[in-house]
């Protein structure tokens, strides 16, 4: 049952998906990036570059667009936050709880994410190159799973399940299966890689 009322709950679970999306992006796009996975699988990455090129940017991207999508503040979109605000009707310190987590990460999302997204992925801006603005900004993986984990705590507890079980563990075990397919592939096209 959700804790914003049973007129959002198509809305909660849209983003509830986009959030499963979110990490499925995050953990396959970091599977690839691992420097133990890179180095166990550079010749196949070698064999085929093209497929794995655009796989890697495809990932990124999306990463990037979805991350921003559902931070953004916007009142006329479908994101966490103005599920978040709705709350202050309803149970006003669990809205105020949640929005400390959205600020513990925001700048995160205002520094990096969204100057990644408008300036690489959403537009291309030519005052610099695509590289210059990844340096400017300087996000690590750490702060990309950072963003993960606080979107799946935030839509676990919007549809009442604790962050230790339930929705937390079927998100998470989202990401573990495109990982364990990820792998299997990678298995696979080593055997077939000359």
């Amino acid at each position: 049952m959700s804790t914003t009322g049973t007129n959002d709950t198509k809305e909660i679970d849209e983003v509830k998906d986009q959030v499963i999306e979110l990490g499925r992006c995050y953990a396959l796009w970091w599977y690839f990036l691992e420097k133990s996975n890179a180095s166990r699988y550079a010749r196949v990455e070698r064999h085929y570059p093209d497929f794995f090129i655009t796989t890697v940017d495809s990932l990124r991207t999306s990463f990037f667009v979805t991350a921003y999508r559902l931070f953004d503040k916007r009142t006329d979109v479908r994101s966490l936050v103005p599920l978040v605000n709705r709350l202050d009707v309803s149970d006003p310190a669990l809205g105020a709880a949640l929005r400390a987590r959205i600020a513990a990460i925001e700048d995160i999302i205002e520094k990096k994410i969204k100057v990644l997204r408008h300036k690489v992925f959403a537009h291309r801006d030519r005052s610099q190159p695509p590289e210059d603005w990844f340096a400017e900004a300087g996000i690590s993986p750490k702060e990309m799973e950072t963003v993960v984990r606080t979107a799946q705590d935030i839509i676990s507890t919007l549809v009442g399940a604790a962050a230790t079980d339930g929705l937390t563990r079927e998100l998470r075990s989202h990401e573990d299966a495109v990982r364990c397919d990820a792998h299997s592939l990678m298995q696979l096209l080593d055997q077939y890689t000359e």
